[in-house]
């Protein structure tokens, strides 16, 4: 089965995102093959890094924040 089969079947958005997001590490890995602290590896570098501080920036709290403020954005006046 293809991996991006598997991101389509995934339980939530976020396992699907995950797929993707190890799919596309692996390819950045193949591409850097050969390239030694040129300007190819270091884009590719970048996009890693790109992939790593989306995952960083997330948390719990700021979840629940945004979370709440959606629903009290919907919550029809008392």
């Amino acid at each position: 089965m293809l991996k991006s089969s598997l991101a389509a079947g995934a339980a939530d958005p976020l396992e699907a995102e995950k797929i993707i997001d190890r799919m596309r590490w692996s390819r950045l890995d193949e591409l850097e093959a050969g390239h030694r602290f040129d300007f190819d590896y270091l884009c590719l570098y970048k996009f890693k890094l790109l992939i790593l501080n989306k995952y960083q920036a997330r948390s719990a709290e700021a979840g629940q924040v945004a979370l709440d403020g959606i629903l009290a954005a919907m919550k029809p006046p008392q």
